[in-house]
């Protein structure tokens, strides 16, 4: 179940059309500690990019996911960077830090209605885009399971 945004469809035309192969659109976006991250200097193997939002239950739960997954391989296989789409940054850092994630958490105030949102093409959340080294795009998913699956082809669970 994704939470549907409430916007009109000339918002959602303005969004693009990704694609597995395409160069990573650049998102810069403040973190918790209002220091801004650009997704190209995040250095993994493969980076998750997430959109999500603190208002959409299924996020939520997505996030739990995430954070047992994301335990099962090193940093330099897997990072994460959660791009919360909300204008109630009170809300996400109250909810981020009740979840304890700890990836990069940027926020982007303008919500669906944003540059960010516009350039992925962001029309459901929560929404997964898997990014290898270079920078290309190689999946876009819309579940958490396939994502699982996916990582679990690529990438060596850490050896406890």
């Amino acid at each position: 179940m994704h939470f549907l945004f409430t916007y009109d469809c000339r918002t959602q035309v303005k969004g693009r059309k990704i694609i597995p192969g395409m160069m990573a659109p650049e998102i810069v976006l403040s973190d918790m500690e209002e220091q801004l991250i650009p997704l190209s200097k995040i250095k993994a193997e493969y980076v998750l990019l997430i959109f999500w939002s603190p208002e959409c239950d299924a996020c939520l739960e997505a996030l739990q996911l995430l954070r047992g997954m994301r335990n099962k391989y090193s940093n330099e296989q897997l990072q994460i960077y959660a791009v919360a789409l909300t204008s109630d940054p009170y809300l996400w850092d109250a909810m981020l830090k009740s979840l304890d994630v700890r990836w990069v958490n940027a926020i982007d105030t303008q919500g669906a209605e944003g540059a960010h949102a516009s350039a992925y093409g962001i029309r459901s959340i929560p929404s997964y885009f898997l990014i290898d080294r270079s920078g290309k795009i190689l999946a876009e998913k819309k579940q958490i399971k396939s994502i699982q699956i996916l990582l679990d082809q690529l990438l060596s669970p850490i050896q406890p």
